[in-house]
């Protein structure tokens, strides 16, 4: 049975280089297109809403260098007035019917950010229907006789996530995971945690690791295996603590004379490609499994011949989580267990990222055998379906759940 997608679609306006768009999931995604198409703006966005769920809403700006580094190149940072727009389409549960929508739009003025509409809709399995639309300092719902403390510059959704109305939507787009793996971090590591959520650069993966390793035993045997075919001879992987501080290091079996038996290597020690593998490893082991893990370029500085191993290991996920990859590796393009229906194109057409499904003429050619996703990108010949007028359109459609 296919995995069924946990988003739907997304709606966006006005962020960093995409001006207007509607992207459609599936499970798995796999975003294709050439280095500053947008691919990587995409991700971010739902990174974006993450973190406006765990944190301030100034506060994901500054993360990102500001408003002027959010919005999209065709405004004037010095217009009062700049909004972004975001609405996306979730499946709450294995049922048809449990659904979910939020949307929101982010205006600026001489104090910064505020929020300008906020809209929620969720649907039950039982049919039930809950909702409630913010705007600026106003709010009605459904929910009875709650009324939140309204404040311009934060999300309302936060506030009331416990509400068990919307928790379920709430800890959905908080819980959702994009990763882009930073070995310089992984090397450097971070102060002890309680190892439940990796981080998005892979800097705390000893301390996830060591977690996942308190309640299953084996767990550092299965990494040992799975890091097998990257890391030549590993006989072991182990988690130890000094100070504030915990150590992942990897053990390797030698036949020098000197260092006969195991020789263990810290991760200062090993090579970009190997702590890539290793945090995605850590990544689709997490326990509970994420609803959605983003990776962007996993292949990236890894050698071709551990491809295979990052494909399977991101085909196993997909089977737990929904799965969203960007990437412009012909080799990972052409795993089996992807699609046509899988791959969205991502391009750059007057200052804008565009994204849409393949082309005819490309489906085709790999319907017939003609020519793989892979062949066809390194052949310059992956081209993607005509765009619709309509979803340049700037105005988000009002939220609805159907």
């Amino acid at each position: 049975m296919k995995p069924i997608p946990f988003i739907e679609k997304l709606n966006l306006v006005h962020y960093r280089s995409i001006r207007s768009q509607e992207i459609l999931f599936d499970n798995p995604t796999v975003f294709v297109g050439r280095n500053s198409s947008g691919k990587s703006n995409i991700l971010d966005s739902l990174a974006f809403l993450a973190d406006c769920m765990r944190m301030p809403l100034t506060a994901a700006f500054e993360f990102r260098g500001g408003r002027t580094r959010v919005m999209h190149a065709s405004l004037d940072a010095a217009i009062s007035g700049f909004y972004l727009q975001l609405q996306i389409d979730v499946r709450l549960g294995r049922g048809s019917h449990e659904r979910g929508q939020y949307s929101l739009s982010i205006g600026s003025s001489t104090d910064g950010v505020f929020v300008s509409q906020e809209k929620c809709n969720i649907a039950t399995k039982d049919n039930r229907k809950f909702w409630f639309n913010r705007t600026r300092s106003e709010f009605e719902s459904n929910f009875g006789s709650v009324l939140p403390q309204l404040d311009e510059k934060a999300l309302l959704l936060p506030i009331i996530g416990g509400l068990k109305q919307v928790t379920p939507l709430f800890a959905a787009l908080a819980g959702l995971q994009v990763f882009a793996f930073d070995p310089g971090a992984i090397r450097e590591g971070v102060e002890s945690d309680d190892g439940r959520t990796l981080y998005s650069n892979g800097a705390n993966v000893a301390n996830v690791l060591d977690r996942l390793a308190s309640k299953d035993e084996f767990i550092l045997q299965r990494v040992a295996e799975l890091l097998s075919p990257i890391v030549p001879g590993i006989s072991e992987v182990s988690v130890t603590t000094t100070g504030d501080k915990k150590y992942l290091s990897i053990g390797q079996l030698s036949r020098s004379s000197k260092l006969q038996g195991r020789v263990f290597h810290p991760l200062s020690a090993m090579s970009d490609g190997t702590l890539r593998v290793l945090a995605l490893i850590v990544a689709v082991l997490q326990q509970p499994s994420p609803t959605l893990m983003a990776f962007e370029e996993p292949e990236s500085t890894i050698h071709p011949g551990a491809l295979t191993t990052v494909s399977e290991l991101i085909h196993a996920a997909a089977r737990r989580s929904q799965i969203i990859v960007s990437t412009h590796s012909p080799d990972f393009l052409d795993s089996e267990w992807i699609d046509d229906d899988n791959i969205r194109m991502v391009t750059w057409n007057d200052g804008c990222t565009s994204v849409a499904k393949l082309g005819k003429t490309s489906v085709a050619a790999i319907r017939q055998h003609l020519m793989s996703p892979g062949e066809l990108l390194r052949a310059n010949a992956l081209d993607a379906a005509s765009p619709d007028p309509s979803e340049h359109n700037p105005e988000l459609s009002e939220a609805t759940i159907a």
